[in-house]
């Protein structure tokens, strides 16, 4: 094989610089660097931020993350409540993170302290000094010695807690409810607005994480295009996935990967992903990695074969341009672009036959839900599914991902149960066309900032145009046969 005996040879020789692989492949770029004085001044400039959206009397509580069990006495892989990280910068479970902008500190910070004994089974854990240093709070404790939260409460202050499922805020709820039982006259809100407010802008370090979890997920989706292939398993492929995501230092993936094949993209969220590739159909990918805490969310779908069919491709170019006039339509103060989508869909499916607006039926918009029955995009950053809504200010960044789905069961299982008389209607008219698409379902979801003029897909570089997509599965898949497979992840 020709790349493995190149790479052996450099290797042999302590060659500093990797091969050059065909650009076909979206090899990752060097990774975004921040110096710890940026680093320390960003997390400054956010807690100010929050000081200042604090009433005088309230005191603001923050809880690290806990652990999570997988099984038994193992746990998931740590990761820390987004909103201590977006003030701390520390993923490192037992902290307790205290803001009042009436007192002295303002702010203050508890950490577990580091044991010896507990280091050698888990790892090293932050002195107060190396807090500090992350995170540039200045005072720095025992969690020890923390005590009793109306300790921390000056007269007459509001405490702010973290309000939702206990799952996400097991120690907050424990503790509200805690206080309702023993002081119900405290007062207790939720910090939540305030945190919603400040993450939907991103920050321009936030911007390249970002861009580079992108990135990250580009490389990998262009390897995963090029595995596919009758008989191979989907789990192989989401495979991929994991090893691109590690090699380039990401965190992880930012959701589990759907990767989705055959019937199977008709399924939103797809999550089984244990059936081979058949040799006909559709493959849908929806996978993202995670880096510095930011999480990428791309979807491409393509055939399995590499080329669409008359039926697929209909269905696919109505997707994509519907995408593309809500993108066009993006920029700052720009209205809600869901609509926009909805309209080119349902002109799109009516010259299909798939929307009729024959007398008594439906509204053209209620049966589009019955093929499209999901948002076309949310909020991202440090959650996939950020909070803070789809802003369109510049700094703010969103998924664009309108979908298709003509599940085979749709008239056995899905036609809506309110009014039958006119879903009846809907059924004589569209169910003798609806055998040609059966099957197929197409998402296509990019990731999108709002600049000062516009917007910036964060994820252009990955094929999305028809032509385009069968060009570079047609480039890959003659590589992998030329070199019996891609290029190495190393060196």
């Amino acid at each position: 094989m020709l790349l493995p005996a190149l790479l052996a040879l450099a290797l042999t020789l302590g060659s500093p610089a990797p091969p050059s692989w065909p650009a076909i492949w979206m090899r990752t770029p060097a990774a975004p660097t921040q110096s710890e004085t940026a680093a320390v001044a960003e997390l400054a400039a956010r807690r100010a931020a929050v000081l200042a959206d604090l009433g005088p009397h309230d005191t603001l509580v923050l809880y690290a993350a806990q652990p999570r069990v997988f099984s038994y006495d193992v746990d998931y892989p740590y990761r820390q409540e987004n909103n201590f990280w977006y003030l701390t910068g520390i993923n490192q479970p037992g902290g307790i993170l205290v803001m009042a902008p009436a007192a002295q500190p303002q702010v203050v910070l508890y950490m577990v302290k580091p044991d010896a004994a507990r280091e050698s089974w888990t790892g090293h854990e932050l002195s107060p000094a190396e807090a500090t240093a992350a995170s540039g709070i200045a005072d720095v404790h025992d969690v020890a010695g923390f005590g009793d939260v109306r300790d921390h409460l000056p007269a007459q202050a509001t405490l702010l807690l973290l309000r939702g499922n206990p799952a996400w805020y097991p120690q907050e709820m424990a503790l509200r409810a805690s206080l309702a039982d023993s002081d119900p006259r405290l007062e207790i809100g939720n910090p939540a607005p305030i945190f919603a407010r400040l993450r939907r802008v991103k920050s321009a370090w936030e911007i390249q994480l970002m861009q580079h979890a992108v990135d990250i997920s580009a490389e990998a989706h262009m390897r995963a295009m090029a595995m596919v292939r009758p008989g191979v398993w989907e789990y192989q492929i989401r495979a991929e996935f994991d090893s691109v995501f590690g090699m380039r230092h990401a965190e992880g993936w930012g959701y589990p990967e759907i990767v989705a094949s055959g019937t199977n993209p008709t399924t939103l969220h797809y999550e089984s992903d244990q059936e081979q590739i058949p040799g006909q159909g559709l493959m849908l990918i929806d996978a993202g990695a995670e880096y510095g805490h930011m999480s990428a969310d791309i979807t491409r779908t393509f055939p399995i074969n590499g080329k669409f069919t008359p039926a697929q491709a209909a269905i696919y170019n109505l997707v994509y341009d519907a995408q593309q006039a809500m993108i066009r339509s993006v920029r700052p103060g720009s209205p809600e672009f869901g609509p926009i989508g909805e309209q080119v869909m349902i002109a799109g499916l009516e010259k299909l036959g798939l929307i009729t607006r024959a007398p008594g039926a439906p509204t053209p918009r209620q049966q589009l839900r019955l093929w499209y029955f999901h948002g076309p995009s949310h909020a991202m950053g440090l959650d996939v599914h950020d909070v803070g809504g789809i802003g369109r200010r510049p700094g703010a960044i969103f998924s664009m991902e309108p979908g298709l789905y003509f599940r085979p069961a749709t008239f056995k299982e899905d036609l809506p149960t309110s009014d039958p008389d006119a879903w009846k209607i809907f059924t004589d008219q569209v169910r003798p066309v609806f055998a040609t698409y059966s099957g197929i379902g197409v998402r296509i979801e990019d990731d999108i900032l709002v600049t000062r003029d516009g917007c910036r897909v964060l994820s252009a570089a990955i094929p999305s145009r028809l032509a385009e997509v069968e060009a570079r599965y047609a480039a890959l898949h003659a590589f992998v046969r030329q070199h019996g497979g891609p290029p190495p992840l190393l060196p």
